[in-house]
């Protein structure tokens, strides 16, 4: 089946705002991934999206249907290679933001929320850190009970015996 002139025409402009939408997409995904390095304390190198075949600084590509809910990238810093951990609560859901974005970002102002959501971030991470401790702590104390009701079941040959005090 043959198209018309008109048909092709339309195909090309089409085609051509697309491209356009998309580099406009790439852009913006460029701001927000160095947005996100400068708030983390981050030196960016390069990055690239995560739908690559390889780790090469040209794989990749913005797949609107792929990250319709979250840009997935890869981000390599100037000094340590590969850059993880810029972990963050968004909408009540953990990210680390140098794996992926949710892909709002793209069309409202993040800062102010990524700023927030990594102070609540470092503060369940500081809680969790307390509760392991005492977890730790707590079973220390329990093996020191255990092993304390068990030398004083012991007689002192006993306790000499096993070289135990």
């Amino acid at each position: 089946m043959k198209i018309t002139h008109e048909q092709f025409q339309e195909a090309l402009q089409v085609q051509r705002k697309a491209y356009a939408l998309i580099d406009s997409v790439d852009t913006r995904c460029d701001e927000i991934v160095r947005k996100l390095c400068n708030i983390y304390g981050k030196k960016l190198s390069w990055w690239i999206y995560s739908n690559g075949a390889g780790e090469d600084k040209g794989d990749g590509f913005f797949d609107v249907d792929e990250y319709k809910n979250a840009v997935e990238t890869k981000l390599h810093g100037k000094t340590n290679g590969w850059i993880n951990d810029f972990d963050c609560i968004i909408d009540g859901d953990t990210w680390d933001l140098a794996q992926s974005f949710p892909s709002k970002f793209l069309y409202e102002d993040f800062e102010a929320e990524v700023v927030e959501g990594k102070k609540l971030h470092e503060k369940m991470e500081e809680k969790r850190k307390v509760r392991d401790h005492q977890k730790r702590a707590k079973k220390k104390l329990r093996q020191e009970e255990v092993l304390q009701a068990a030398k004083s079941k012991l007689s002192k040959e006993e306790l000499k015996a096993l070289g135990i005090r």
